[in-house]
C-alpha cells in the first residue's frame, strides 16, 4: 500500500498504479477490506483515488455490502474520503439490481440538493451523472429533476467535472440531459483553460442536429461572456471540424449564429472565415436543407455582407446559395444585394467567380440572373469610364508623388524608431542592398585561409489586394450600410 501511494504520488501517468491496484484487489475481499480500512484513515488525494478503486472492486464482488459501505462513508465523512465514496457510487455498475440502484440514486439526489459548496456539488453531481450513464432509461427523470434545481451559474470545479462527464458519456447521453448540462456551462470564465479544452473535445464530437444546436447555443453564450477574450481559435477541434471536415455543420452553426447569435459569436465565425484559405468558398452550401423561411435567408444574407464584406468570395458564394433556396419573388432581393454592394465593390474578384458558375452546366445557380448581373456591371463600368474627368478624383503626377513621399517618409521614420528600441537589432547585422539580382557574403572556413563566397539569389514576391470601389466613391454610405446590416434585429 505504501509503495503504491509512493508511485502514485511521483508518477501517476506512467506507471498507472491506480489500475494496477484495481487488478490487485479484483475478486479478493480480504485485500479489499484491508485496503478500505487503511485508506480511509489517510485522507490524501491519491489515497482516496485508491479508496474509490477498492470500493468499486468490492461492489463488483458483493454489491449490497460495499454500496452500503460507500453510502456510509459519503455521509459520515467530508473532504477527499467522501468524494472517493461518491466517485465509487458513480463508477460502479449496479444497474442489474433495480432496488439497489434506486436506493443509490435517491441518496445521490438528496446529496446534490444539500451540497453546500462547489467542491461537494461537483463530486455528488458527477456521481449522479455517471450513475445515469450505466442505466439511462431508469433514472433519467430523477436526473432531469435534480439538474432543474441546480443553479445555472455553478462553480468552476463543477463545470470541469460536468465537462468530463460529457466527454465520457456523450454517446449514451440523451438530448434532454445533454441540454440541461450544457446550460450549466454557459458561464465558463475565459481563464478556465483546462475546462475549455475539454469542452472543445465535446463540441467536436456532437453528431446529431439537436446536439449540434445545443453546442452552438452553449458556445454562443461562452463567447458572449468572454466579451472578445475568446473566439473559435480557443476551440481548435470544433473550428477544424467546421472549416475542414463537415460543411453541413458549418452552415448550421453559421446560420444559427447569424440569425440569433451574439455579436461575439458572429464576429468569431466571421473572423475564422475571413482567415480561411481554401480553393473553394466555404459558404457555397445547400441552404434548402435548413428549412429556413425566405425572410430568414434574406436576414442572414444581409448579416453575411455586414460581417464578411472583406471576404467577397465567401459573401458571393453565400448569396448565390441563398438565391437557390428562396422563392422566385425573393430572388430579386438577393440579386440586388449581390450586385450592390458586393459586385460593384469587388468586380475583379467576384466577376470571375460568377462567370464560372454561369458556364458550369452542373451548377444549380440561377445562371440567367447571374449573366444579367455581369452585363449590368459592364454597363456600369462603361458609364463611369465615359464620364468626364473629375479633377478631384484624378490628382496630378506631382500631387501623387508628394503623397507617396510623405507616406514613405512617415513609414521610414516609424521604422527607424522601432529599430532603435528593438532587442533583435542588437543580435543581427544589417546589410543594405542597393541593386542587383542577389547578395554575396563571405564566411570563414576551417580548412582554408580564404573565406568562402556564398551567393544568395533574390526572388520576386508579389501579392494583390482589391480595395472595394465603394470605399473610394462613397465611403460614408458604404460604412453606414454595413453598420446597419451588422446591427439590425431579426424581424418578428
Amino acid at each position: 500500500m505504501h509503495n503504491l501511494l509512493s508511485i502514485a504520488g511521483h508518477d501517476l501517468s506512467r506507471s498507472m498504479p491506480i489500475r494496477a491496484f484495481g487488478l490487485w484487489c479484483a475478486n479478493r475481499q480480504s485485500r479489499i477490506r484491508v485496503s478500505i480500512a487503511t485508506l480511509q484513515t489517510v485522507g490524501d488525494v491519491i489515497a482516496c483515488d485508491l479508496l474509490a478503486t477498492a470500493l468499486v472492486a468490492g461492489i463488483r464482488v458483493a454489491p449490497d455490502e460495499y454500496v452500503s459501505m460507500a453510502l456510509e462513508l459519503s455521509t459520515r465523512r467530508d473532504g477527499p474520503v467522501a468524494s472517493a465514496a461518491y466517485a465509487a457510487l458513480g463508477r460502479a455498475d449496479i444497474s442489474a439490481d433495480a432496488d439497489l440502484l434506486q436506493t443509490t440514486v435517491a441518496h445521490l439526489t438528496q446529496a446534490v440538493r444539500t451540497a453546500e459548496d462547489d467542491q461537494t456539488l461537483a463530486s455528488r453531481l458527477t456521481a449522479l451523472v455517471d450513475c445515469y450513464a450505466t442505466a439511462p432509461d431508469q433514472i433519467e427523470d430523477q436526473l432531469l429533476g435534480v439538474l432543474a434545481e441546480v443553479p445555472i451559474d455553478v462553480g468552476p470545479l463543477t463545470q470541469h467535472r460536468l465537462v468530463q462527464t460529457l466527454v465520457g458519456n456523450a454517446d449514451t447521453m440523451s438530448e434532454p440531459i445533454h441540454e440541461a448540462i450544457c446550460r450549466r456551462l454557459h458561464h465558463i470564465e475565459p481563464a478556465n483553460n483546462l475546462t475549455l479544452q475539454l469542452l472543445d473535445g465535446v463540441f467536436g464530437q456532437a453528431e446529431s442536429k439537436i446536439k449540434l444546436r445545443l453546442v452552438a447555443d452553449t458556445l454562443d453564450h461562452i463567447l458572449d461572456r468572454g466579451a472578445g477574450a475568446l473566439g473559435l481559435e480557443n476551440f481548435p477541434i470544433f473550428k477544424d471540424r467546421l472549416l475542414r471536415q463537415d460543411r453541413s455543420s458549418l452552415v448550421r452553426v453559421y446560420s444559427d449564429w447569424m440569425l440569433k447569435g451574439s455579436f461575439a459569436a458572429r464576429q468569431s465565425i466571421a473572423g475564422a472565415l475571413n482567415r480561411a484559405d481554401f480553393n473553394r468558398p466555404l459558404l457555397h452550401v445547400e441552404l434548402g436543407l435548413l428549412h429556413l423561411s425566405d425572410a430568414e435567408i434574406v436576414f442572414i444574407a444581409r448579416k453575411t455582407i455586414g460581417y464578411l464584406f472583406s471576404a467577397p468570395l465567401e459573401v458571393a458564394a453565400f448569396l448565390v446559395s441563398a438565391s437557390c433556396a428562396v422563392s422566385v419573388e425573393t430572388r430579386g432581393e438577393i440579386m440586388s444585394l449581390l450586385y450592390d454592394p458586393v459586385l460593384v465593390s469587388y468586380p475583379a474578384t467576384v466577376r470571375p467567380y460568377l462567370e464560372s458558375l454561369t458556364g458550369d452546366c452542373d451548377s444549380t445557380a440561377p445562371r440567367q440572373e447571374l449573366r444579367e448581373l455581369v452585363g449590368q456591371l459592364d454597363r456600369y463600368l462603361e458609364t463611369i469610364s465615359a464620364a468626364d474627368e473629375i479633377r478631384e478624383l484624378h490628382p496630378s503626377a506631382r500631387e501623387r508623388r508628394l503623397a507617396r513621399d510623405r507616406i514613405a517618409n512617415a513609414v521610414a521614420t516609424a521604422k527607424r524608431e522601432e529599430e532603435d528600441n528593438s532587442a533583435f537589432a542588437s543580435l543581427v547585422s544589417r546589410v543594405q542592398i542597393l541593386f542587383g539580382a542577389g547578395t554575396v557574403r563571405y564566411s570563414p572556413t576551417r580548412n582554408s585561409t580564404l573565406p568562402a563566397r556564398i551567393e544568395t539569389p533574390m526572388q520576386t514576391i508579389s501579392y494583390s489586394v482589391e480595395r472595394p470601389r465603394l470605399a473610394c466613391i462613397d465611403p460614408v454610405g458604404l460604412d453606414l450600410q454595413l453598420t446597419v446590416f451588422r446591427n439590425e434585429k431579426q424581424p418578428e
